[in-house]
């Protein structure tokens, strides 16, 4: 995916002004874009609010003795959205696979959108959206390098 600066620099607001979304750019190193996360669920409540947890990591430049990039920083992040406006999926099959997902702010919300190599790809809308997030062992990630170098 080549990188577009103005298009970054706007990704990277949005994130910031996201409680934990600072902390997690800050773990990652860069504004993640999720690709080849594993969502693994969507919770979502008729009193407007939802959850969506995502087992991420982040792809090094190193390659492994079997030819696999090296993934560090496993994490599971919980993106919650309140006082949700819109929902949009397709696919709904879990796990999905996480091709990107971007978080872009309008004027009086946040609109989180993805799409998928596998399963559930979506829209939601949201006046509120925090990100939680924890390290996770690389046991519990099943997601290894997608593909050999």
């Amino acid at each position: 995916m080549a990188t577009n600066e103005p298009h970054e620099h706007a990704r990277r607001e949005a994130f910031a002004e996201i409680p934990g979304g600072r902390e997690l750019i800050d773990w990652f190193g860069f504004v993640p874009h999720f690709h080849d996360a594993e969502m693994f669920d969507i919770d979502l409540s008729s009193s407007r609010s939802g959850q969506l947890k995502i087992r991420a990591f982040r792809m090094t430049a190193q390659v492994d003795d079997q030819g696999y990039f090296v993934l560090d920083r496993h994490v599971v992040v919980t993106l919650t959205l309140e006082s949700i406006s819109e929902i949009s999926l397709s696919d709904f099959h879990l796990p999905g696979i996480v091709g990107d997902l971007v978080v872009v702010r309008s004027d009086d919300e946040f609109r989180v959108e993805w799409d998928a190599s596998y399963g559930v790809a979506g829209r939601i809308a949201a006046a509120r959206v925090r990100f939680d997030f924890e390290a996770c062992p690389v046991e519990r990630t099943p997601l290894t390098a997608t593909h050999p170098v």
